[in-house]
């Protein structure tokens, strides 16, 4: 439709209720101001809503995200072990050169990966530093020097140590679908 002229002058988009212009016109009556006072009640509650309906469309959403989440991580825990072991089987009977075993629907590869030493607790990890092995307190003790550390003063593997956690080297798997994470 086309756009209307309506109260004194005001030019008002039929469909989308949208103030195109004035000719003139002013507020300058109470019964003006009501009519001003009135669109812009009209604008902020609409705006009100539209911005909690993207408030609950997210809430919503990042639910459904997180389900997904879970379900991928129930079949990664479900089905990881079959996956290894059938890849490495169809690699090894193909006698490919390549650790990927590649399919339509995504791909699993083989690679090493070095193991990674991290820090449980700070705190107990920085007191115990400070008492063994001052030499490597600064602000924050690292894992591989309290790791070392650990082995030198206790005649210990590290993965013994209350103060950090252990993940060995050695060959990780890995599945893709290539969808962009």
């Amino acid at each position: 439709m086309s756009p209307v002229v309506t109260h004194d002058g005001v030019t008002i988009d039929d469909e989308t209720g949208e103030v195109l212009g004035y000719d003139e016109w002013r507020a300058d009556s109470l019964e003006k101001v009501e009519w001003v006072l009135e669109k812009m009640l009209h604008r902020e509650t609409t705006l009100a809503a539209l911005k909690e309906r993207k408030r609950a469309l997210d809430a919503n959403i990042d639910a459904m995200i997180l389900a997904e989440q879970k379900a991928l991580a129930g079949l990664h825990r479900r089905f990881g072990p079959d996956l290894e072991q059938f890849a490495r089987a169809e690699l090894f009977s193909r006698g490919a050169r390549t650790k990927t075993l590649m399919t339509p629907f995504g791909s699993i590869s083989f690679r090493i990966v070095q193991g990674t030493v991290k820090i449980v607790d700070m705190a107990r990890a920085v007191a115990w530093a400070e008492d063994e092995a001052p030499d490597i307190v600064r602000k924050e003790v690292t894992p591989t020097d309290l790791a070392d550390s650990w082995k030198r003063t206790t005649g210990t593997e590290p993965e013994e140590s209350p103060l950090l956690l252990v993940t060995p080297g050695g060959e990780r798997m890995y599945v893709r679908t290539g969808v962009a994470k």
